[in-house]
Order: structure tokens, then sequence, then C-alpha cells
């Protein structure tokens, strides 16, 4: 893909009299036609790209089956094609796709703070993850749902920093890495199950220079590039445990802000960083190259906003983007920006269904 010659288009995605911000912040592809989108306030939708039909989900009171909230934190297909879906302040629910209907399932009935699900994997045992605002809780691959959690103890030995976990990530050699919120990273190899932490160390290069962490990708050589909060790209080399730092420095062959909310790879060893109020970046790693997208008013051959949420890289080769102002994608197939507009809240999550529903 030339990043240098991209083009763009509107394409409006739901009609209404007022259009209002929507926030794309995760996303997990279904199949190549079905796209899952979640809102701020106005519930879930799942998007035929093929005909350009869209059906919207809502919370409705006093009927179970459907989902528990209209505001969506992030979804996750399981390796059944089951998808669950993470509320912000109603916990987790399945969606059955036979009768479109929602499962709504308990995390922990005892914390408030469970009910906000961030961040949700499956690891290759079968058993599913859960990042909350109160721990980690895991779910065993048995037919019950009863969940184990994790959380921070007065214990310094396999506990966690903070309970606020903002990511889940597990990589190609199965550990499982965790951002949270003012705690930096904690991570266990799935195995031993005691859980280490690369804590905030200013001015150290084998420690964090953020203690905030949003995000988690890995590259072809198997280092981790760790998004945060106001320190930039913090890239861990596993083999030595250095980090190199990506930060904003004004230049622009750096980085755009140091707010990194999202993380991408493509299959030409290039990365692209959704950013909060700095755009999209795309780090050409062969170049150490940095490229900017940003949006710019009266310009529908820009990106539809400057935060950016979710970037989700699909078998196609196209990159899909989930802004505050709405849906882009970046196409392959002709070098085209287009901007999907769902005329509701804020996006808050995407995902593909491999299901062609």
């Amino acid at each position: 893909m030339n990043v240098e010659t991209l083009e763009s288009e509107y394409l409006p995605l739901i009609e209404a009299k007022k259009q209002t911000h929507i926030r794309l912040m995760r996303s997990l592809l279904e199949s190549d036609s079905i796209m899952n989108i979640g809102t701020r306030n106005y519930g879930y939708f799942r998007y035929n790209i093929q005909n350009n039909s869209c059906k919207q989900y809502t919370n409705i009171t006093g009927k179970e089956t459907s989902i528990s909230e209209n505001s969506i934190e992030t979804f996750y297909q399981d390796l059944e094609g089951t998808i669950w879906i993470g509320t912000s302040n109603n916990g987790l629910n399945k969606f059955n796709r036979e009768n479109d209907s929602f499962t709504r399932v308990i995390i922990d009935e005892t914390s408030k703070d469970s009910k906000r699900v961030r961040s949700i994997v499956q690891d290759e045992q079968g058993r599913s993850w859960f990042a909350t605002s109160n721990g980690l809780y895991l779910k065993s691959n048995t037919s019950n749902e009863k969940f184990a959690r994790y959380a921070h103890s007065d214990h310094t030995v396999s506990t966690l920093t903070n309970n606020s976990i903002y990511d889940i990530y597990i990589d190609n050699s199965g550990v499982m890495w965790l951002g949270t919120y003012a705690g930096g990273v904690n991570y266990t190899n799935l195995n031993r199950k005691k859980i280490y932490h690369f804590k905030y160390v200013p001015g150290n290069n084998f420690f964090l220079n953020n203690k905030i962490v949003q995000c988690f990708a890995e590259d072809k050589r198997g280092n981790l590039w760790i998004g945060t909060e106001n320190g930039g790209l913090n890239v861990l080399n596993k083999k030595t445990g250095k980090y190199y730092y990506y930060k904003a420095i004004g230049d622009e062959n750096s980085l755009s802000s140091n707010n990194v909310k999202c993380l991408a790879f493509d299959d030409k060893n290039g990365l692209w960083i959704g950013t909060y109020q700095g755009g999209l970046n795309y780090l050409d790693l062969d170049k150490n190259k940095f490229y900017h997208f940003k949006y710019q008013e009266n310009n529908e051959n820009s990106i539809s906003d400057n935060s950016i949420y979710s970037v989700l890289y699909d078998s196609n080769k196209n990159i899909w983007i989930g802004t505050r102002k709405g849906l882009c994608l970046i196409d392959n197939r002709n070098k085209k920006i287009k901007r999907f507009s769902v005329k509701r809240d804020f996006l808050s999550s995407i995902n593909y269904d491999s299901y062609h529903n």
C-alpha cells in the first residue's frame, strides 16, 4: 500500500436527523461481510458490508434477552464462534445469532467494578480471560459460568499491581500481558501462573516510561509494542529486557501524540497507531519512517477525527479505523479512505463476524 497517495470518499452507514459522535475503541473481525460496531450510549450494530445494511441492538427495559447496556467497551469471538460483548457498566453479554438475542453473564455479584469489562481473550487451552476495573477474571472451558479472580493484594509476588486493567494480550509464545491503570505492565506464563511486573521508572531503559498502559502488539521479531497514555510507544526487546521509546517530539518523523490508544501490524512490517487527538500514525519499520493522517476541516479526503480508538488490519489488507466521529476504511483495492457515518453516539468497538450473519 502506498500510504502517501490516498484519496477518500464519504459513505453513509445509518441515516438519522442529527449526527452525533461515534467512538470505536476495539476491533475484531467476524467475517469478510459482517462488522460488529459498539457505541457509547446507542448499543450494538451489526453492519453488512456487502449490501451496506445495518441492524441496531439496544437495551430494552425489562427484557432480559436484550443487551444489558447501550455503552459497549469490547468484543471477542471465542474458538467456538461465540461473540462476547463487554459493557461499560453492566457486565458481560453473549450474542445468540440464531434468535438475535443476548445472554447476560454475571462475572462477580459482589463487585460493581467487575461490571466494566474492557478486554477479553481466550488462551490455547480454551480458557477465557476478562479484564475489568476489579481485576482479572478467569473462566475455565467448562459449561459452568464460574469465574476465578486475580487481583492486587499486599503480597508483592503473584499479585496484580493495579486492579483496573485496560487490555489483555497473549503473545506468540503464550505469555499473557496486562496493561493497567497506573500499575504498568503485568505478565505471566500461563502454565506457571506467577505474575511479574514492569513498572514505571523514569530514565531507566529497563523499565516503562509511563505507568498507564492501554494496548499491545507484537512484531515479527517477537518485540512487544506497548501503547501508553502519556509516554508514547514503549518497545520491549524480550531477549534483552531493554526498552526503546518512540515519543511525540514535534518532528514529522515522530509520533503525533504520546497518548496511544490502539495498535495493529500489517503484513509489510508496518505498524498502524491510533492516538488521542493526534490522528492516525503509520510507522514503516524497515525505513523507520512515520506517516501521519489527520482530520482536516471541510476535507473529506482526510480521516473523520483525530481521536482514534480502534485500528484493525483485515484479511483483504484493508485498515479499519474507529474514531470519535465514525468509522473509516483505508481500502487496499483503490487506495481510498472511505468514511462510514453511523449517526449515533460514540463508537466503542468493532469486529468482523466469521459467520456470514
